[in-house]
Order: C-alpha cells, then sequence, then structure tokens
C-alpha cells in the first residue's frame, strides 16, 4: 500500500499532469500490442512477506491459456434424514494456482 500511494502520488515530471502509476500502466509494451493497460493494484497481504521481511511484488498474465485454477466438480453425501428435516451435504476439493509457463508468474522482493 505505501508503494502504491507512492506510485499514485509522484509526478512523471515537474511539467507532467500524469502520475507514475498511471504512466506505467500506459506506457508498456502489452499496452502497444494489446491495447489493454496494465492492472497495478494494492494488495495489503504481500506486506512483509518477501525474504527477509521485505515487500513482495506478485507479477502474472491473468489470462486462461497461461494460467490454470483446476476445480473438481462438487459431490455429495447421502441425504440424512433428522426428524422433519433433511440434510444435503455437499463438499468440494480446490485445487492450486498452476502457470503454464513459468514466465507467466513472477515474485519480486525488496520493492
Amino acid at each position: 500500500p505505501e508503494q502504491y500511494s507512492l506510485l499514485a502520488s509522484r509526478k512523471v515530471s515537474e511539467a507532467g499532469n500524469q502520475s507514475l502509476l498511471t504512466y506505467l500502466a500506459v506506457n508498456t509494451i502489452a499496452f502497444h500490442q494489446n491495447g489493454v493497460p496494465l492492472e497495478i493494484k494494492a494488495v495489503k497481504w504481500l506486506k512483509g512477506r518477501g525474504v527477509g521481511g521485505k515487500d513482495r511484488m506478485v507479477a502474472y498474465t491473468n489470462d486462461k491459456k497461461y494460467v490454470r485454477y483446476p476445480l473438481v466438480p462438487l459431490q455429495n453425501v447421502p441425504v440424512q434424514y433428522r426428524g422433519l428435516y433433511q440434510i444435503a451435504t455437499y463438499y468440494g476439493k480446490l485445487g492450486a494456482v498452476e502457470p503454464v509457463y513459468k514466465e507467466t508468474l513472477s515474485y519480486v522482493d525488496g520493492i
């Protein structure tokens, strides 16, 4: 959050009217190829999570072709009868984020 507020408040130049955050989001190779600016967001859970207690940055590609999150379909337990009530329990398993290529996910410590 501190780094994000620094990017949002610092101007590109003295004569400029654009913050460093908007400059970084628009002036990238990805923006000129795709026409979509970068999404830069602050995440409080990455503060102090890097090596040596330093802050961490995560960069990833949010595209289904490059990042997978496998889900198992919901499964059910047979219905349990308790008096007038019928209890139907469902459960599912969650997977983990799987990058298809190692270049699509990056952790940077000490920002």
